[in-house]
């Protein structure tokens, strides 16, 4: 085989060993410009909706641009670099020597060529093996992994499928999504205390346990002062803290029970100051309610809401309306049906009235 064949086929192997050598050295400059950028964008996705192919680009970009540059530097094989593989094979330097005689017209230096090609006539091409360090490719495949993780991260922030960056660094927990707490006092601790529990930490729209507040001996409560509900018992739904501080405090009121019963006090059973003769009790035998016939019909269960005039009085008044109002049709055959049995119900009632009269 010719010798400069040979050698063109051996510089080819190991051409193309120093392009995967600086495709490898590409991948990791690359990848790791990607992390970077990927990292720093997801900060800042609100101005830009595709941070992630940016990202990815300039990655890529930079690791392609990386690995032309390496390999012109450090991958690139020369003759005397081809020369020295060879001979690391069994030609004994016989390549390297060959290359440095070329000029010399030497017999010596022509005996040297001869038998350096007779040597490289026999060599197998073939036996040049790729030579990748296991460190350069681990390294590659590392990088690489961080880098395509980093910007499907920023792709996910950028889609909202995760908060963005920036509102778990700088702000960790926005106000409306922490916690509230929710606490319970009293204005006094001798007028009463709180049953149930008094700090409690709920969710935004969750709700809070029961708790019910106790007046002590010689106390009532009165109402809670936050939001004047009166019932003792208490509990909170879909809580909100409008005043965004994260407390929310609810203060049960109570107030002594006084000795005496004075004005606005509480009812005593002890007997009226007003004079016997000022409360209308005189006895008036043609309007006794217990009289045979009367029944109760000036009890004010049976009078109208001005509490004076008996329903018989002004029975006919709203019967005869409620008939004008049905024979107009302003009720269906059904409320009609009611109104008549009622009315018939009341005329019994005001009918036994009148005979008793």
């Amino acid at each position: 085989m010719d010798t400069k064949k040979l050698l063109e086929k051996c510089r080819s192997r190991l051409v193309l060993e120093g392009l995967l050598k600086a495709l490898l050295v590409g991948v990791i400059v690359g990848f790791a410009v990607d992390f970077v950028f990927a990292l720093i964008t997801a900060f800042f996705t609100e101005y830009f909706d595709y941070w992630y192919l940016v990202a990815l680009g300039v990655g890529l970009g930079t690791g392609l641009i990386a690995g032309i540059v390496i390999y012109f530097l450090a991958f690139r094989p020369d003759t005397k670099k081809i020369a020295r593989r060879i001979d690391a094979l069994g030609l004994e330097e016989r390549l390297i020597t060959m290359t440095e005689l070329e000029n010399d017209d030497s017999y010596i230096a022509r005996r040297q060529r001869e038998d350096a090609k007779e040597k490289l006539s026999k060599f197998d091409v073939k036996s040049i093996k790729f030579v990748l360090a296991k460190s350069l490719i681990v390294a590659a495949i590392i990088v690489g992994v961080f880098g395509l993780s980093m910007t499907t991260v920023n792709a996910l922030v950028q889609y909202e499928f995760i908060p963005e960056g920036g509102s778990n660094i700088f702000n960790p927990l926005e106000p409306d999504d922490a916690p509230i707490m929710v606490l319970y006092e009293v204005t006094d601790d001798t007028a009463g205390w709180i049953e149930g529990e008094v700090e409690q930490l709920v969710e935004v729209g969750g709700r809070t346990s029961v708790v019910t507040a106790v007046a002590a001996e010689g106390y009532m409560f009165m109402y809670w002062e936050e939001d004047q509900k009166a019932t003792a018992e208490r509990f909170e739904t879909n809580i909100i803290d409008d005043d965004e501080d994260g407390i929310i405090i609810f203060t049960a009121y109570f107030e002594e029970i006084p000795d005496n019963n004075e004005e606005g006090d509480l009812p005593t059973d002890e007997p009226s100051d007003v004079p016997q003769e000022e409360q209308n009790d005189t006895f008036d035998p043609d309007n006794d309610p217990n009289k045979e016939g009367q029944g109760d019909r000036y009890a004010s269960s049976n009078q109208v809401m001005d509490g004076k005039t008996p329903y018989q009085s002004v029975f006919d008044e709203y019967y005869e309306k409620a008939l004008e109002d049905i024979q107009n049709g302003n009720y269906t055959e059904e409320e009609a049906a009611i109104i008549k049995a009622y009315f018939d119900i009341l005329k019994g009632g005001v009918g036994a009235d009148k005979e008793g009269e």
